[in-house]
């Protein structure tokens, strides 16, 4: 009899896993890896975790999550292309999205008009080209050597994208010379406890799993915020 009830235990392991990847995001991280790209962005981002008086602005831990819609054309003759759920506020501590093994801080996400998934952004607030080596040969051990092209916003950098089946990965490393600006840390309670301390330059790292059916559609065409670096 236990024979008989082990390939059933052994479908409910293998549902868990691939489900690993659709949990809303204040109850895990996000396993990039094992997404399944016809999620609904609102099992990620459910209705608990919005803001009541401002429903544009979801809350995560102490990640806030705004959408706006993306539009073509001229004033007079605009219509909507997709949503965007860019973070406004995030923290280094925090870990809000993995593939294999590789931590992400922020995630970003556009999303068809129905909510469905067409890109996820991940980024690493602060990699070293050790870090960033390390992936990408983790991917193309594992799906194969990248195809490299150079993308442009203010200077050139080097784009990698593997091509899976429903989707694309793209990762790409970026410099960021944000001196200017200023480093606070907060308790809890959303409170300063300190600040003052400028940004060193530094390099972010980008990952991008975008869905084949809408990549004609946003590569390259996305100028906000981190999803420009979708090249």
């Amino acid at each position: 009899m236990k024979r008989k009830h082990l390939p059933i235990l052994a479908a409910l392991v293998a549902l868990a896993c691939c489900n690993r990847g659709i949990r809303p995001l204040d109850a895990a991280p996000l396993q990039l890896e094992a997404i399944d790209l016809s999620t609904n962005i609102h099992s990620l981002l459910p209705t608990d975790v919005q803001d009541n008086q401002h429903p544009e602005l979801y809350t995560v831990k102490s990640l806030s999550i705004q959408v706006d819609t993306a539009y073509t054309g001229y004033p007079e003759e605009r219509r909507p292309k997709w949503l965007e759920y860019r973070a406004v506020s995030y923290t280094r501590r925090d870990t809000m999205l993995y593939f294999g093994d590789f931590g992400f801080n922020v995630p970003n996400f556009v999303t068809a008009l129905d909510g469905r998934l067409m890109v996820v952004n991940g980024t690493l607030m602060q990699v070293s080209d050790a870090q960033s080596e390390a992936f990408v040969r983790f991917m193309n051990q594992k799906y194969g050597q990248a195809v490299k092209s150079t993308g442009e916003f203010l200077s050139f950098f080097d784009v990698h994208t593997w091509t899976l089946g429903d989707r694309l990965i793209k990762y790409c490393q970026i410099y960021e010379n944000d001196n200017g600006a200023l480093r606070i840390t907060i308790d809890a309670d959303k409170k300063p406890v300190a600040g003052g301390e400028k940004q060193r330059p530094h390099y972010k790292g980008f990952l991008f799993v975008i869905s084949r059916a809408y990549a004609d559609q946003v590569v390259g065409k996305m100028n906000t915020g981190d999803l420009l670096f979708c090249q």
